[in-house]
This record gives C-alpha cells, structure tokens and sequence, in this order.
C-alpha cells in the first residue's frame, strides 16, 4: 500500500534579512528569514500540527544557505581503502615466479603507492570548506542599518533594527 505523507508550510511570511555566504550558490548573498505554521499530512489532509518555524533562504537559489551541500565521501574512502588493502595483501601471497613476476612486483608498487595515496587522502585533517565559508561570512560587509533593502523606507531601531513598512527585521 502506498502511503503519502509530507509537510505543508501554511502562511509563509517574510521576517528577517541578513547579509550571508551561500553555500549552495558559493556566493555573497542577501538571506531572507521566513516564518511558517507547519502541519504534517497524510493522504494530503493535514493532520499533525508541527508548529511555527523559522527558515532561512537565499534570496538567489531560494536554498538554506548554512546548509551543507558537498560530501566529503568518508564511508567510501574507507570502503577504497579496505578494497586496496585486500587486493595488496592478495598480491604479497602470491609468489612471483615466471613470466608473471614482472606483473606481480609492478602491482605491488602500485597498489602500495595507491594504499598510501588513499590513506593519506582519507584521514588528512581538512582545512574544511565550513571554516572558510565561515572567513567569508565574517568579511562580509552588515547591511544598511538606515535604509530597508526592500522598500528602501527609513529603518526603526525600537528593539531591534526593522522596517515599519515591509515589518522585516534586519539582521546584522
């Protein structure tokens, strides 16, 4: 039996602005907050009232820019790591003997040479797109604290900075 089920977002509102580093686009960005009433659904009806929640979206692609988008393969380094270490334990069993020997000493050193490659491939310390992403966002230049980005009125510093128009806080 096929069961559909998912999430609606109800009453989608914009709330917050920054400025941001997206790491889907790769670029400087402005990211927008929105608020949203989420319900779960089943068979379309919604049934289960999950509550309000805040997102952030990039203004560009429309993706959560402090997301994570690229792997770093851990689980199948290690996997090629294990199938190389098999392969070079098979290959020093084998004795080299005959026309074979020149075959069975060049795939040693090349499969010693592609085990250390991948070992030191596998456990180096990243320098980790994250912390860089994290460089770049404290680069970035904070938006106006005077003019809204969106309506370009005058801003209200009450309790926090907002526009009184368009009733998006801004964040810097």
């Amino acid at each position: 039996m096929l069961l559909v089920y998912g999430k609606y977002h109800f009453g989608r509102t914009k709330v917050g602005v920054r400025n941001d580093y997206c790491n889907a686009c790769e670029e400087e960005c402005l990211a927008e907050q929105w608020r949203s009433f989420d319900c779960g659904h089943i068979y379309w009806i919604p049934l289960i009232p999950l509550g309000t929640h805040h997102r952030w979206y990039c203004a560009e692609c429309r993706q959560d820019p402090r997301a994570r988008y690229k792997t770093s393969f851990k689980s199948l380094k290690i996997l090629g790591l294990v199938a190389v270490a098999i392969l070079l334990l098979a290959f020093f069993l084998i004795s080299p003997e005959g026309g074979d020997a020149a075959m069975i000493l060049g795939m040693r050193i090349v499969l010693t040479l592609a085990f250390l490659g991948l070992l030191y491939w596998t456990f180096k310390g990243s320098s980790g797109g994250n912390l860089l992403n994290q460089d770049k966002r404290l680069a970035l230049a904070p938006l106006s604290a005077n003019v809204c980005v969106y309506c370009g009125g005058e801003l209200a510093n009450d309790a926090y900075l907002h526009c009184p128009a368009c009733d998006v806080r801004i964040h810097t």
